[in-house]
């Protein structure tokens, strides 16, 4: 099943988050050697390594070789944390990057225009993304720039528009985020 994936030069951590999970803190840490990453996961949540580079022009799904994803254990809906990168050309800043993210999730999924915040994420100034529905999920994607690669951490949710009901998910999310440091 194809859960969504993140394009040119794209960090995507993709992460299933469940309700519940929110007790049970880190249990582990997962380092990614491709994309250089750390990140704590949740007790009970599942590590899928990405076993392929990402390609330019396209945004990682969470079930992709592509995505470093991290699953939470199934229930009545499946969200997911998923974290992909790419190399961008020398200068690109984080509001080039932030656009061809939000150009390339436009095209790939004919999603609507996100609602933007700024955060940081690893001592790194980010963009955050908040898709209230992207093909009948909520979906949320940071995208930050770091040594010369365009990343994209996000958390997607079939759980479409039902945030409230599930609101450890969120906080796993944040959780993971405040995690997050870079390996490199």
């Amino acid at each position: 099943m194809t859960r969504f994936s993140v394009g040119a030069g794209a960090l995507v951590l993709a992460a299933a988050i469940t309700a519940g999970a929110l007790a049970s803190v880190a249990d582990k840490t997962y380092t990614s050697a491709r994309y250089h990453f750390t990140v704590a996961v949740p007790a009970g949540w599942t590590i899928r390594p990405a076993r392929a580079n990402l390609k330019p022009g396209r945004f990682p799904e969470g079930d992709h070789p592509e995505t470093d994803s991290i699953d939470g254990p199934s229930n009545s809906y499946t969200p997911e944390i998923g974290i992909a990168a790419v190399k961008l050309k020398p200068g690109t800043t984080l509001a080039a990057w932030t656009k061809t993210t939000i150009d390339t999730i436009g095209k790939q999924f004919a999603c609507l225009s996100p609602s933007r915040d700024t955060t940081t994420v690893a001592g790194e100034h980010a963009s955050k993304l908040v898709y209230s529905t992207c093909i009948a999920w909520y979906f949320i994607n940071v995208a930050i720039v770091h040594h010369g690669r365009g990343y994209d951490i996000f958390w997607i949710s079939t759980d479409t528009g039902n945030v409230a009901r599930h609101p450890g998910d969120r906080a796993i999310f944040d959780q993971a985020l405040k995690s997050f440091r870079f390996t490199d």
